[in-house]
């Protein structure tokens, strides 16, 4: 049982199913405002992107939410340390840039700063601040989630889009020409 999902151990069985291609039909999530929530809107999960420095934010705006939302069906309270679809990207060194809705990473028009070259060489730096941000985030995340909601890692990006933001979009489609 989670705090704000009471019937997880049987959602929870049922998407174990669903994913081993053993229910002959689909699933339904649903969430809503709880019956008398007050102010109530889905959830915003930039938290992460717009306070990078103080993850407890993300958390505790979070759990506002779950406190005021359904889950029904096999829907569950799902934190996802969202730092962008890519942050990979700014592990390695490229600078992100977080606008109200989205994390971009690396320029979309122009040359990138690495070459193919640097790029196969390039090694994770555990001193970089992004990393250390969604390290700090997970952390804080998973200790605080204790039998309440369930933590989600965070979307580090598709092989070819982080090197595209490591290379740039046309120096990469012109390498692969």
């Amino acid at each position: 049982m989670l705090k704000y999902k009471e019937d997880w151990h049987r959602a929870r069985e049922l998407l174990a199913a669903w994913w081993e291609g053993e229910l002959g039909h689909p699933l339904v999530q649903v969430v809503a405002p709880k019956h008398g929530a007050s102010y109530w809107k889905p959830y915003d999960y930039w938290d992460f992107c717009r306070n990078p420095e103080y993850p407890e934010k993300a958390v505790e705006s979070f759990e506002r939410w779950c406190s005021k939302t359904f889950f029904g069906g096999v829907a569950y309270p799902n934190l996802w340390v969202n730092f962008g679809p890519g942050i990979l990207a700014a592990f390695l060194g490229i600078e992100p840039v977080f606008t109200s809705d989205t994390m971009w990473f690396g320029s979309q028009r122009c040359k990138g700063s690495m070459s193919l070259k640097e790029i196969a060489e390039v090694e994770l730096d555990r001193g970089n601040i992004w990393w250390r941000r969604v390290v700090k985030a997970t952390r804080v995340s998973v200790s605080r989630h204790s039998r309440r909601f369930i933590v989600g890692m965070t979307d580090i990006g598709g092989v070819l889009d982080v090197i595209a933001s490591l290379r740039g979009t046309v120096e990469l489609l012109k390498d692969l020409y």
